[in-house]
């Protein structure tokens, strides 16, 4: 249900782009190139099973770089309109919980995304103008993980989440319609999960629970970029 609501509002929300370049005077296409040094983060809500209480320790957040390409229109009205498409990135969380204190729950995210940008030019002079840019889109998440050791592993989910991102930035205009820029986006990309345990689950209070299926891994996810951009005017 997520996932279709998901595509057509990006279906939705890219037809309505299509006609508005049709219709407009003026207008420039153009694509583009975003270098990005990204940070993406997880909330504390990663636990596995139901029978673990309290967060010990845990890495919550994964630094490393990415890339995005787009192509667009910009308009006489300082309006830019974009499709933009984020190069798969994978990331791994480690957390430990008790009451079973040495067992390490790891959490394998594997992200990419496809998202519909808007941005607002402020022209601050003939070469230099800022900008604020909005985004809506869809998040494809695989989502993994094991418990204790590699062998104890939690299924592969596949999911399409809704992303929403914000952002601003400044762009220089360069010679033969070139521009290069600088700026920060922050993207949400909603509640991802893993699928369930393949192991059979411990006895805990007496209680022997072979064969049940009840520990997984989820979390928000979010994601900061600081980016520098590239784009040429055609």
């Amino acid at each position: 249900m997520i996932q279709r609501h998901t595509l057509c509002c990006l279906g939705s929300a890219l037809l309505a782009v299509t006609s508005a370049a049709h219709a407009a005077d003026n207008s420039t296409t153009y694509v583009g190139l975003k270098i990005s040094a990204s940070r993406q983060s997880i909330g504390d809500d990663q636990r596995v099973s139901p029978r673990q209480n309290s967060l010990l320790s845990g890495s919550s957040a994964q630094n490393f770089a990415s890339g995005a390409i787009s192509v667009g229109k910009a308009y006489a009205s300082d309006y830019r309109a974009e499709v933009e498409y984020s190069f798969p990135k994978s990331t791994e969380y480690t957390s430990f919980w008790t009451p079973f204190n040495a067992n390490a729950n790891v959490f394998q995210i594997r992200s990419q995304r496809l998202m519909l940008n808007a941005y607002k030019e402020f022209p601050l002079s003939s070469q230099w103008s800022a900008n604020l840019m909005v985004g809506l889109g869809a998040a494809f998440v695989k989502a993994k993980g094991w418990q204790g050791n590699p062998g104890r592993f939690l299924e592969e989910n596949s999911q399409t989440k809704l992303a929403a991102s914000i952002g601003a930035g400044a762009e220089y205009a360069m010679a033969r319609d070139w521009k290069l820029g600088l700026g920060y986006r922050y993207t949400y990309m909603g509640r991802v999960e893993s699928g369930v345990n393949n192991y059979s689950t411990a006895a805990f209070n007496n209680v022997t629970r072979v064969g049940v299926q009840d520990e997984l891994m989820r979390s928000k996810l979010r994601e900061h970029n600081l980016f520098v951009s590239l784009r040429k005017d055609f």
